[in-house]
């Protein structure tokens, strides 16, 4: 189990792991990119599709890059060059269709699992390199379930509490998800870096990322336009 999957009023049944993703047809070898800075590259101008509500992605990069010794300046600068080469959309379900179809040309993130799902299905997109390794710090995010006080059947929903943590971890891989504890044949996390993923920042701000992110992008043309 991730350390920032266990808390005091809920447990983390799964992980959402932030990651690029990008068509191969149109992104060749060599031309992904290898960190999140990457973004930023003058080349990737007009390539790049962000979506309107990922504020926890935007703080959780932000974060790494102050742990990582860059100044808030230096972040402002780098979020600046990284809107400047993007366009928006809204939804990862419909942005992964964008780049299935080649009308987009990578995500500067999302979910590694709806990534899978379409690759799997025969889609031309992945999140990692040719090599089978990507080098971008990706951040697990932790989805879970705790129970309510006012729970009418708290025997069930510790019942089903428990089933989430055991035996329907093994049904998550088979949805190509990932499970929060370790389970034989998840493959989810191949290939990928983990890092903390920053549940305190985000949980303490109560609403400021949303409204940093909403400024960072207000102006961009959205997909299509």
């Amino acid at each position: 189990m991730e350390k920032t999957g266990k808390f005091a009023t809920w447990t983390a049944t799964r992980l959402n792991i932030f990651h690029p993703a990008w068509n191969t047809r149109l992104i060749k070898p060599g031309e992904e990119p290898t960190s999140w800075e990457d973004l930023a590259d003058p080349k990737y101008k007009g390539r790049i599709t962000l979506e309107v509500s990922d504020s926890d992605w935007y703080e959780n990069v932000t974060h790494y890059w102050l742990e990582h010794g860059k100044s808030q300046t230096e972040i402002d600068q780098l979020w600046k060059k990284i809107v400047a080469n993007s366009k928006v959309a809204k939804g990862h379900t419909t942005m992964m269709q964008f780049l299935t179809s080649g009308q987009t040309h990578m995500e500067a993130m999302n979910y590694t699992y709806i990534t899978t799902r379409s690759a799997t299905k025969g889609a031309p997109v992945t999140f990692l390199p040719k090599s089978g390794k990507s080098t971008v710090p990706a951040f697990p995010r932790p989805n879970g379930v705790g129970m309510l006080k006012s729970a009418q059947h708290p025997a069930s929903a510790w019942l089903f509490y428990d089933w989430m943590l055991t035996e329907g971890q093994k049904e998550l891989v088979k949805l190509h998800l990932t499970p929060s504890t370790k389970v034989p044949g998840d493959k989810s996390l191949d290939g990928l870096t983990l890092v903390p993923f920053d549940v305190k920042g985000l949980s303490h701000d109560q609403g400021t990322w949303d409204k940093k992110y909403d400024a960072l992008l207000r102006g961009v043309d959205s997909v299509g336009k």
